[in-house]
């Protein structure tokens, strides 16, 4: 249980100086170091302000653990997670992937917007005949029925998070090259 000492104002932010009994915090909280204002000419003393920290715990928000989520061999070499779909009751669908390197997707469109986000590695993307390398750090924002292919290259896995605003894209996706995932 804590017991407030004193309130401040930083920069129009309110925080309470407290204690805090430990054994009986179950959230986190934020904390933040601040000068006592106590006693101005106190050089030496810190107090600390806290508020609390809106937690997933707290909100009842899932939290999906990527290691608990089955591996998927989506084609040679490609393995992906799928993260958030319907199996979970999303609207939307995000899927971390590990490809090796040759491995990738044929050319193809959906009817939907693709987000290719590369984490890790080397990409070379396709996007109707304009080829570019992407590394990590960069996105692929793939427009709706745009056809486009991708191939990791370079010396290590390329790992990446796929989005689709949609639960099912891949039942709205035609293969221009090559066939579907297995």
């Amino acid at each position: 249980m804590g017991n407030t000492f004193h309130s401040i104002d930083l920069k129009d932010e309110i925080f309470t100086i407290n204690t805090i009994d430990l054994r009986k915090v179950y959230l986190p909280t934020v904390t933040v170091a601040v000068r006592s204002m106590l006693d101005p000419n106190d050089d030496h003393s810190i107090y600390y302000a806290t508020r609390p920290n809106r937690t997933a715990r707290s909100m009842n928000m899932p939290i999906i653990d990527h290691n608990a989520v089955p591996e998927v061999q989506w084609r040679p070499g490609y393995r992906t997670r799928d993260l958030s779909g319907p199996s979970n009751g999303m609207s939307t669908t995000l899927s971390y992937a590990m490809a090796e390197v040759g491995a990738g997707a044929p050319l193809h469109h959906h009817e939907d917007e693709e987000l290719i986000v590369v984490l890790e590695g080397t990409v070379e993307a396709r996007i109707k005949d304009e080829v570019c390398t992407i590394g990590a750090d960069h996105t692929l924002a793939i427009p709706a029925n745009e056809p486009h292919a991708f191939t990791v290259v370079g010396d290590c896995v390329a790992r990446l998070l796929v989005y689709f605003p949609v639960p099912a894209p891949f039942d709205r996706t035609i293969y221009l090259e090559g066939s579907p995932p297995e």
